[in-house]
């Protein structure tokens, strides 16, 4: 991961949850702005391939078309896509970002950025290809890391390119996660909060030599738990607060 000699590696980050339900609507423009506003450490994201071979971010694999009817996003050229409004009442009309604006929203700044690749139900041909591409040209490329509930997409994407930093998704109970993700050669995970509720479960990760960032974590109470624990990172819909909680922690140890 990038500017690793700039940063306390001690200290957790908080990365900004692009679909922050209730602050603003799901994945836009007005979102990743705000989680530059509040300080975040990085920003999550979920990307999706178009029809006609452009990343795009959206969460769900299915959008609603101004007609009410719903179709794949993937099934749509980037043109259909982008004739959605996606905002809500605190965004107003909002299109759906295309991931080249979210590197020049974020290029200048110092913020990690966690491109979630969505790969299921039905894998896109050509994703992994896509995303080596658009990370290369990207000007940051080494404060990006891809997660993904599709090992074998990042699998394939870190044979495409060993340099990109990728974090398989963790989530539904598996019994030590951490050693398959060993004997899988992943060093960094994204796990939900569940998987690492359990100290000597966050314990394993860190002993195994696995980063690990938990989504999606609103609970102050959660936040002191996991940074006493020495979490890398928390995702949350809330980065500001959560920022203002590790800085307090921070000083007062200091």
């Amino acid at each position: 991961m990038a500017d690793r000699g700039e940063r306390d590696e001690r200290m957790t980050q908080i990365w900004a949850h692009a679909r922050a339900g209730g602050i603003t609507a799901m994945n836009t423009m007005v979102g990743y702005r705000q989680a530059v506003h509040d300080g975040a450490d990085g920003l999550e994201l979920d990307v999706h391939l178009s029809a006609d071979g452009q990343l795009v971010c959206f969460h769900d694999h299915v959008v609603t078309l101004a007609d009410g009817t719903a179709a794949p996003v993937g099934s749509l050229a980037v043109s259909d896509l982008r004739a959605v409004d996606i905002g809500d009442a605190s965004t107003g009309t909002a299109r759906m970002p295309l991931l080249s604006e979210v590197y020049e929203l974020l290029a200048p700044t110092s913020l990690l950025l966690n491109i979630e690749a969505k790969n299921r139900p039905s894998p896109y041909v050509g994703f992994a290809e896509a995303l080596q591409t658009s990370i290369a040209e990207s000007a940051m490329s080494t404060r990006i890391v891809v997660s993904s509930a599709d090992h074998r997409l990042l699998d394939n994407l870190r044979r495409l390119d060993g340099s990109i930093a990728v974090a398989p998704l963790v989530s539904d109970g598996l019994v030590a996660p951490w050693r398959y993700l060993c004997e899988a050669g992943f060093d960094q995970a994204h796990t939900e909060y569940n998987e690492v509720a359990d100290s000597t479960d966050l314990r394993a990760f860190r002993e195994a030599g696995i980063a690990v960032r938990a989504w999606t974590i609103n609970d102050p109470n959660i936040w002191n738990q996991l940074i006493d624990e020495g979490i890398d990172g928390i995702i949350t819909d809330r980065p500001g607060e959560a920022r203002a909680v590790r800085d307090a922690r921070k000083a007062n140890i200091g």
